[in-house]
């Protein structure tokens, strides 16, 4: 088959806590598919909601963790030719803004509707810049 895109995101922790390994992985799947693919994106996510086991455990804030991810995703980007939707970046911009409407799913991690109507729309604007 043929792909015009291929939007690629890895596991939530990862990019923070194994930088190298989720670089490893972004290179083995763009390899893989690059016959098949025009063009090829990453979707950077947004830290674990404050509050979370997650952030405890790696001893971050939300905000820290997002950076962090934003970070990683932007050096894959660099390093892969691939262009970065910063959906993390859209999600803290769109909680400072409205910080009573909820962009989690309970456990923290996932989006809730709104959330994933957000990383929907950043990835929709990378995508057609």
């Amino acid at each position: 088959q043929h792909y015009d895109y291929v939007v690629l995101q890895e596991q939530s922790c990862r990019p923070v806590v194994n930088p190298e390994k989720f670089f490893e992985g972004v290179a083995g799947v763009k390899e893989l598919l690059s016959k098949q693919a025009d063009r090829f994106f990453l979707y950077a996510t947004w830290g674990r909601k404050p509050g979370n086991e997650k952030l405890q455990e790696l001893g971050l804030t939300n905000e820290e963790m997002t950076e962090q991810l934003a970070a990683a995703y932007e050096e894959a980007g660099k390093r892969f030719d691939m262009t970065v939707a910063h959906a993390g970046k859209a999600f803290a911009d769109y909680r400072a803004k409205n910080p009573d409407v909820e962009l989690y799913n309970p456990d923290g991690s996932h989006p809730s509707e709104k959330g994933s109507e957000i990383a929907a729309e950043t990835i929709l604007a990378t995508i057609l810049r």
